[in-house]
């Protein structure tokens, strides 16, 4: 059962994840009004599978893009994978990268590691963001808007 912040009774028809590691971040709690659910459906051949989605304090299914699978859901930002990339979303609908990344994880505290295309790995923030190199985290580190340069947010003459 999925209840909101009032204790109120909000769904039964979604279920819990089958795990409990950082693969079900954003699954036990809703951030930003979302929580990540897994949905149970039935093929046109009568075999039962599992889909995940995000749902709404109401009990309704956040609309997501058709094609994309969730892969997380952390500080308000969707991690969201389409063909083997990966791209991150915001609590509203908005993208903040389009699939572009290789490989990318959950925000924790504001940040997430995305690994572009040539194999580099960097950082971005919440607004998409990415930051020059790991050890200028401390806001010595330059930003570079990723729409702008499509993977390219991790060189040294970006910004």
């Amino acid at each position: 059962y999925f209840y909101n912040r009032r204790s109120q009774e909000v769904s039964r028809s979604y279920y819990a994840p089958d795990t409990r590691g950082e693969e079900s971040v954003g699954f036990f709690y809703f951030d930003d009004g979302l929580t990540r659910v897994r949905i149970r459906e039935t093929d046109a051949d009568g075999t039962e599978y599992f889909r995940e989605g995000l749902m709404l304090f109401d009990g309704s299914l956040f609309p997501l893009p058709a094609d994309y699978t969730v892969r997380a859901y952390s500080d308000s930002v969707i991690l969201l994978e389409k063909d083997g990339l990966f791209g991150y979303m915001s609590s509203r609908g908005v993208w903040l990268t389009e699939p572009a990344f290789i490989d990318a994880s959950p925000f924790y505290e504001g940040l997430a590691v995305v690994t572009a295309a040539d194999g580099r790995q960097g950082l971005i923030d919440r607004t998409g963001c990415g930051l020059r190199q790991h050890h200028q985290l401390l806001g010595r580190g330059r930003a570079c808007p990723l729409g702008n340069i499509r993977g390219r947010a991790f060189a040294e003459d970006c910004c």
